[in-house]
């Protein structure tokens, strides 16, 4: 917006001056206004990074994708009494006991602790049916640690906070 804000008041000086300076302003901060928009598509923060996994991760519980959700989960996770076969295990068990739907994730607070870890807090919404039917709107909140392993993030440990009305305390809870 800001770069349109400008390229409108460099036109603006055009109309009225007409002069040679003020064509090369406008087609400058045109070319300005395209490099600063292709730089910030193609720098991505670890923070960005971060959001789009815990989005993605969202998304493959809704799609019921445990090849996804799996490509996320770190070799040496732990979260209470699981490890990382037996989330992905209780995971699969509870996805086809019951259907998933619209996933909601909201309030996002990514903190990058440093190059290699960073930890995610949010809250999740989603509907849940069963065979019987409609269970119900589930709401839940999250937090996620990450490690960065080459040029992805991974989780390493996931912590339920209670919520109400629900007030669901262990990750192991969640699955049963």
């Amino acid at each position: 917006m800001g770069c349109a804000g400008v390229e409108f008041v460099l036109i603006w000086f055009w109309l009225r001056r007409r002069s040679a300076a003020t064509v090369r302003g406008v087609w400058i901060g045109a070319a300005a206004s395209v490099a600063l928009v292709a730089m910030s598509m193609a720098v991505v923060t670890p923070r960005e990074r971060i959001t789009a996994v815990c989005r993605e991760l969202g998304r493959a519980v809704d799609e019921g994708d445990m090849d996804a959700v799996s490509a996320r989960i770190a070799s040496d996770f732990s979260a209470e009494e699981l490890d990382r076969e037996e989330l992905l295990r209780r995971v699969t068990l509870a996805l086809t006991r019951v259907r998933v739907d619209q996933v909601r994730l909201q309030r996002l607070e990514i903190e990058v602790l440093d190059e290699k870890r960073a930890a995610a807090t949010f809250d999740a919404s989603c509907n849940v049916r069963t065979a019987e039917g409609f269970a119900g709107a589930l709401p839940s909140r999250w937090k996620l640690a990450f490690r960065r392993e080459r040029e992805r993030w991974v989780v390493t440990r996931i912590e339920s906070i209670p919520t109400p009305p629900l007030q669901i305390k262990r990750v192991g809870d969640w699955l049963r």
